[in-house]
């Protein structure tokens, strides 16, 4: 029994699906499944801010493109599948999460407006979308992940909290070398942007 790496159970809806040989229920199943599926992360609110000044300017580079927080994380999760698909080193990608967790100070709880503690951290939920195929990737992953280290504890949506706020806080602290890193995600959009265009011809 493969255990859950996501509030969202993909890899059990789809180790199901093939298991399943009841015509009614695989006909169920492909009318409810969708394209993209929503995941909750909690960050602290002013990477939020920073990162909201950062898909402003990206997006203001374009008139028919709203860039959000949820773009910006499916293009970081994008890549971070593609780091793991051509690496598949799963040592080195344990020790890469391992490595990040000392930036995650955002404990995962709700966004609070009351008075806290100063050992308590504020944080708010954003909300992510990922294609079904990506999210479903991540999963496999995770479940490839726990075949070399079995009491790890990364989920979907604690993966993609690692990568947000590391990512966020490094673009906060580049104060000078901000425009560098909005030249590449540009270039990454361009990219994909053509790879559709290309497509659809």
């Amino acid at each position: 029994m493969i255990r859950a790496f996501s509030q969202l159970e993909l890899l059990q809806a789809e180790i199901g699906r093939l298991e399943n040989k009841s015509f009614l229920d695989r006909a169920i199943y492909l009318l409810s499944k969708t394209t993209y599926v929503s995941l909750s992360i909690n960050v602290q609110p002013d990477l939020i801010l920073w990162g909201e000044a950062l898909c402003e300017d990206i997006g203001s580079k374009y008139d028919d493109l709203e860039f959000t927080l949820s773009d910006l994380a499916e293009l970081l999760f994008d890549d971070f599948l593609s780091v793991v698909r051509n690496d598949e080193d799963f040592e080195k990608l344990y020790s890469q999460l391992l490595a990040r967790e000392p930036r995650i100070t955002c404990p995962n709880t709700n966004y609070k407006t009351d008075a806290i503690n100063e050992s308590e951290v504020l944080s708010a939920t954003l909300k992510i979308r990922l294609k079904r195929k990506g999210a479903l990737r991540g999963e496999m992953v995770l479940c490839d992940l726990a075949e070399i280290f079995p009491a790890h504890e990364y989920t979907l949506e604690s993966v993609l909290r690692l990568i947000m706020v590391d990512f966020l806080q490094d673009y906060k602290d580049r104060n000078g070398e901000r425009n560098r890193i909005k030249k590449n995600i540009l270039g990454r959009l361009e990219f994909l942007r053509k790879s559709v265009a290309m497509g659809n011809q």
